[in-house]
């Protein structure tokens, strides 16, 4: 194990009690949902893990959409068994709200977040959250995180929304002082989200990029477009938007639209 690890753990071990490691992986996601399925399986337990990759070859986004990870970016999973059911619905805006916690310390001041948890800055995207959960007679409980740290992905350039990176906008530091210093603040910052989610609800409608009375078209799991103007977010961070029916509140979708 290198010294940058070891330091690394030092720094996380007390919000977590494992650390997976790894040079290069398919995605930290997909790992974390076969070790949350082969544990429930096996009815065994997992204290609060954080599997970390340098590169990823198949990391994906919402819907399985893929995620470009060159080396040079965070890209970090949240796993553990036995997850209070009374946050499970908020951890999106947990997750959103403590990377925002963690970009604004390493020198980002306008982090803005569209719904549910993508982030942006200056209208570019420069990172992501994916949560998934899996129920049963224990929760278990999944947090991806996707940064731009370093470098960023190579779209065309009518991409939409547009992608940056930390270092297009503040001074360059060794990538591993980067990751250290970021896995650090978001789990610092989750941490106290679990104990507190009033708190992280709160920093989470503040960074929402959305303002009262805008319009918004959202595409559903199911394939069916909503649109509506924005008329804010439930207590589960659920979006609620007015049209001429009424107002429809939708619990899951991407905004393609603003």
């Amino acid at each position: 194990m290198s010294d940058a690890v070891l330091v690394l753990y030092g720094a996380i071990s007390a919000y977590v009690e494992n650390l997976v490691y790894l040079p290069t992986i398919d995605s930290t996601h997909e790992t974390a949902l076969r070790l949350m399925q082969q544990m429930d399986e096996e009815d065994q337990q997992l204290r609060t893990t954080v599997l970390i990759a340098r590169h990823q070859t198949g990391g994906h986004g919402r819907e399985g959409r893929p995620w470009q990870s060159p080396e040079g970016g965070l890209y970090l999973n949240w796993v553990r068994s036995d997850v209070d059911h009374t946050i499970i619905n908020m951890l999106p805006m947990l997750a959103a709200a403590a990377a925002t916690e963690a970009a604004t310390k390493a020198g980002i001041a306008n982090v803005g977040i569209k719904w549910p948890n993508d982030l942006l800055v200056d209208g570019a995207k420069i990172g992501g959250i994916l949560v998934h959960v899996r129920r049963g007679d224990t929760i278990w409980a999944t947090i991806g995180l996707g940064l731009n740290v370093a470098t960023k992905p190579r779209l065309p350039g009518d991409a939409t929304p547009p992608v940056t990176c930390l270092a297009d906008h503040i001074a360059s530091r060794p990538i591993d002082a980067w990751i250290s210093e970021l896995t650090v603040d978001f789990l610092a910052a989750l941490d106290q989200g679990i104990e507190d989610p009033q708190i992280a609800r709160t920093r989470w409608r503040e960074r929402l990029i959305h303002q009262p009375g805008d319009t918004l078209e959202v595409r559903l799991a199911s394939g069916e477009q909503v649109r509506g103007h924005y008329a804010g977010v439930t207590n589960d961070g659920y979006l609620m938007l007015e049209n001429d029916t009424g107002t429809r509140t939708v619990s899951s979708g991407e905004i393609f639209g603003r």
